[in-house]
């Protein structure tokens, strides 16, 4: 946008071109003939013929020639088909990244874990990257308040901890048990005793449950 004083010059485009017509006028151009773009495209000659004229109007110039049986670009032809070029290419390298995406598990992962769980997750984060070698992962392993802060402020892709914090709202799925168990070395004196206390484990009476 151009100011002068007291106006406004306003520049915008007049080409409004649709995929189709990208496709066809870019075919039109490679082959330098209607009819072998209308065979290419599936459509008859007319059609081809009559949705260069409109391009042509579109544009407010002449796009192709004809000399005898041949056909020319002209210098806004050549504009046009390789704006076309450019953009349809564009589009089957977006098409392809977006195959790639939903074909595949890329990026980066950002992961937090409780201290508690860090001789639990490399071991699973390890075989999750051989099966997906695309992910780059960031692990984080810290403490439960510092875990918390990070979930709230939407700082990782998930978090692995024990408990889930009650003053959050979030989604959670259990993946894994945590199996906590009593371990002793009594000396030899007292094994008949920690022996004798077997029984009771199952019903909680060791731990006054």
């Amino acid at each position: 946008m151009i100011l002068f004083p007291g106006y406004t010059l306003v520049y915008g485009s007049r080409m409004h071109l649709t995929l189709q017509q990208m496709r066809l006028f870019e075919a039109v151009a490679r082959h330098r003939s209607f009819t072998r773009a209308a065979q290419e495209l599936h459509l008859t000659q007319p059609a081809v013929s009559i949705q260069v004229k409109r391009l042509e109007e579109n544009a407010g110039s002449i796009l192709v020639e004809h000399m005898g049986k041949r056909l020319f670009l002209t210098p806004a032809g050549h504009a046009v088909y390789e704006a076309c070029v450019d953009i349809l290419g564009r589009l089957r390298l977006l098409d392809q990244a977006l195959d790639d995406l939903r074909a595949d598990v890329r990026g980066p992962l950002e992961l937090s874990v409780v201290t508690s769980a860090k001789y639990i997750i490399p071991p699973l984060l390890g075989a999750f990257i051989a099966d997906h070698p695309a992910v780059t992962p960031r692990l984080i392993v810290t403490n439960r308040a510092r875990v918390i802060e990070r979930l709230a402020d939407n700082r990782d892709d998930f978090v692995i901890m024990g408990q889930i914090p009650p003053e959050l709202e979030v989604e959670a799925h259990p993946f894994l048990d945590n199996l906590l168990m009593i371990v002793a070395h009594p000396p030899p004196s007292s094994r008949r005793a920690a022996r004798s206390c077997r029984p009771g484990l199952g019903r909680g009476a060791l731990l006054g449950a």
